[in-house]
């Protein structure tokens, strides 16, 4: 599979966790049988945040919302930057 490609069309985080579950079975010719992933608001703090954590009871592995909203605001944003900086109007309004 082109992972690359895959990424680049995946329209969910399940879409993804899919695609680095087939990663990880490439290369350690290993897989987790019932392995699921979600999504939580597990908040922020001054010191920093949980990324993520995973349930041995549950087979689940659990991301927060909170960075990863940043991750895709900071990325829309960038993304926008992109886009009028070859369209030649980063400095117009």
């Amino acid at each position: 599979m082109d992972y690359e490609k895959g990424i680049k069309n995946a329209k969910t985080i399940a879409d993804i966790f899919e695609i680095v579950k087939e990663m990880v079975k490439g290369y350690l010719g290993q897989e987790q049988a019932g392995l699921m992933v979600g999504v939580s608001d597990l908040g922020s703090f001054a010191q920093g945040f949980v990324g993520a954590f995973y349930s041995l009871e549950a087979n689940t592995i659990i991301i927060n919302k909170k960075p990863l909203a940043r991750i895709l605001q900071t990325m829309f944003i960038q993304s926008a930057l992109l886009t009028r900086r070859r369209q030649g109007s980063l400095f117009t309004r």
